[in-house]
């Protein structure tokens, strides 16, 4: 993984400080196809000083954040505070952190689990566009001892959000 590169030198889009709001949709999809092309296996070139290469993971990642007008406000944000301004290695590749209640997700009751037992999941859907991207299991909330928030990774992609809940006795 490249840490210490924020999304817009992942996609090698050049200058980019003091005109984030300038960069179209064309030049970022123009940079996500060059940055796809230079990190093909075949075609492989050297992308930073520290001779690490960008994985398509980590492009295709930075592609989804920026080409989503709304990812795209949130990621500039927390980038001028300073805060996750790189992009981290790992599952969480950016941590958008959206607070969530519990009661606001869609709850599926009765639902079996690989233990042929019945257990209840909540899901939400995420901006990646996966219809239940966030999914909480009963036995999260269960395995998570007497903590009333839990932090849930969409499966689609590689936002997380929190999950607030009470915890009842």
């Amino acid at each position: 993984m490249s840490s210490g590169l924020n999304l817009y030198e992942i996609l090698g889009i050049r200058q980019w400080h003091g005109r984030e709001n300038e960069i179209s949709d064309d030049e970022i999809k123009q940079a996500y196809r060059e940055a796809l092309l230079e990190s093909h296996p075949d075609k492989r070139q050297q992308r930073n000083e520290d001779h690490s290469t960008i994985s398509i993971e980590e492009i295709r990642k930075a592609y989804t954040i920026l080409s989503d007008p709304v990812a795209r406000k949130e990621y500039l944000i927390r980038l001028q505070s300073g805060s996750h301004g790189t992009a981290p290695s790992g599952r969480g590749f950016v941590q958008l952190g959206d607070a969530v209640d519990l009661d606001d997700m869609t709850i599926h009751e009765d639902i079996l689990n690989s233990s042929g037992e019945t257990t209840t999941k909540w899901t939400k859907a995420c901006r990646c566009g996966h219809s239940q991207g966030y999914v909480v299991w009963e036995s999260d909330l269960l395995n998570n001892g007497s903590a009333d928030e839990i932090k849930v990774p969409c499966v689609g992609c590689s936002l997380w959000i929190t999950v607030q809940y009470s915890v009842e006795e």
